[in-house]
């Protein structure tokens, strides 16, 4: 991995650059060392969020792991791991790794033929030997940046199909009516306000099918006056246009 190289070469490079007075040495603030500076931290900041979204994930970790061996380093980990892939090493980059508990997690990018790169993480289990890959990003919706945010909704979800429901941007957040805001962790949490209201609050998850239709799982409800949860229910699945910024979604 001939990339690999040339990065360490240039770390050691910033590392060691330093400016001198007569009896302090200080690292050099230079624009490219302050960029590669920047760019660790985010990666480092990458790693720490997919690790803290996975313990919180019950379903995560289900799937297909392959048993590569006792591997020594970040090269030959990738290198056994992606055995099988249609990658080329010399278009895999490691960004940045990190050890927590019994995983070496690989913050790494690779480029496909005629694609822009993109980050992977691969983890590796220094007991059993074993590897995955997983996208780092799976835990947020970074595909549909579009709904994120807070809206106000012409109607509220409920059990019962709403054929529209058309969502504002909040201006004000004195305003009465029935409020959405949808999170970036595919959460979501929906209030109203006003002189009746059905709702205290509704709490759940959202999802999109490859159709780009997003469905709505209102899993805890609680209403005023009832001391009990109500039944959870789904609202959509909704198909979504975005004019002038406002939603709308469609069943």
């Amino acid at each position: 991995m001939k990339k690999l190289l040339f990065i360490s070469i240039v770390l050691a490079m910033f590392s060691n650059s330093y400016a001198q007075n007569d009896s302090v040495r200080k690292p050099i603030e230079c624009g490219t060392g302050r960029i590669m500076q920047l760019e660790n931290g985010r990666n480092q900041k990458i790693i720490e969020d997919f690790i803290a979204a996975s313990e919180k994930d019950t379903m995560f970790g289900n799937g297909l792991w392959a048993t590569i061996g006792q591997q020594n380093t970040d090269e030959e980990i990738l290198k056994a791991g992606l055995r099988g892939y249609d990658w080329k090493e010399d278009n895999v980059i490691i960004l940045k790794n990190l050890d927590d508990g019994n995983y070496h997690y690989i913050l790494f990018s690779h480029q496909k033929e005629g694609e822009k790169y993109s980050k992977v993480i691969g983890m590796y289990h220094q007991n059993s030997f074993m590897f995955r890959t997983y996208d780092p990003f799976y835990f947020k919706n970074y595909q549909h940046p579009e709904v994120l945010g807070k809206w106000i909704m012409s109607e509220a979800f409920s059990p019962k199909e709403k054929p529209e429901i058309t969502l504002k941007p909040v201006e004000n957040e004195l305003d009465y009516g029935y409020f959405l805001e949808i999170k970036e962790d595919y959460t979501f949490v929906m209030y109203d306000k006003g002189d009746c209201p059905a709702y205290v609050k509704i709490n759940g998850r959202y999802y999109f099918d490859t159709e780009r239709k997003i469905t709505f799982y209102c899993n805890d409800i609680r209403y005023f006056g009832k001391k009990k949860k109500s039944k959870p229910f789904v609202s959509g699945p909704f198909g979504l246009t975005k004019e002038d910024g406002v939603l709308t979604f469609k069943n």
